[in-house]
């Protein structure tokens, strides 16, 4: 749900960052999609999107998608 907001979701972006190294796969696909939907507010993110994109499976594409929303491209 937190998706839905945005840019206004930035506040939540540190939190978000500190799930991103969850074990559960699933939530940190949840989490990589939902700092995709924030966009540039995401910025901080990004280094730690990287790293995920050398995982194998849906997180590397997915943290890939996320780092085009939030970079612009």
């Amino acid at each position: 749900i937190l998706r839905l907001f945005g840019s206004a979701a930035e506040p939540a972006i540190p939190a978000l960052i500190e799930i991103l190294r969850a074990e559960e796969a699933l939530t940190r696909q949840l989490t990589v999609t939902t700092l995709g939907e924030i966009g540039p507010a995401a910025e901080a993110a990004i280094p730690y999107l990287e790293v995920l994109l050398e995982e194998e499976g849906r997180i590397g594409i997915q943290a890939a998608n996320a780092l085009g929303k939030i970079e612009g491209m």
